[in-house]
C-alpha cells in the first residue's frame, strides 16, 4: 500500500489526476455492471416463482373444489400467499 502511495506521489500531477479519473470510471462501470446483473438475477427469480405458483394454482383448481368456488380476488390472494409473492398484485387487476 505504501509503495503504491509513493509511486502516486512520484507521478506528474496531471498523471495522478488521469489515474484517479480512470480508477473512478472503472469503479463506476463495475458498480453499474454488478447492480445490473443483480437486478437481472432477481427478475429471473421472480419469473420462476410466478411460473411455479401458476403450476400450483392449476393443480389446486383441479383438485380442490372449495378453492375453485372462491371469487377470483380470493383465489389470487391465496395464490400469492402460497407463492411468497406480494398480495398487492391482486388489487391491480
Amino acid at each position: 500500500m505504501m509503495l503504491a502511495i509513493r509511486a502516486l506521489i512520484g507521478l506528474v500531477p496531471w498523471q495522478a489526476w488521469a489515474l484517479a479519473a480512470f480508477l473512478g470510471a472503472a469503479g463506476v462501470w463495475h458498480w453499474r455492471a454488478t447492480s445490473a446483473a443483480y437486478e437481472a438475477g432477481r427478475e429471473q427469480e421472480r419469473a420462476a416463482a410466478k411460473a411455479e405458483a401458476g403450476r400450483r394454482m392449476i393443480e389446486m383448481e383441479k383438485s380442490n373444489e372449495t378453492f375453485r368456488n372462491l371469487p377470483a380476488a380470493d383465489r389470487c390472494r391465496a395464490f400469492m400467499r402460497d407463492s411468497g409473492l406480494p398480495e398487492r398484485e391482486c388489487d391491480q387487476r
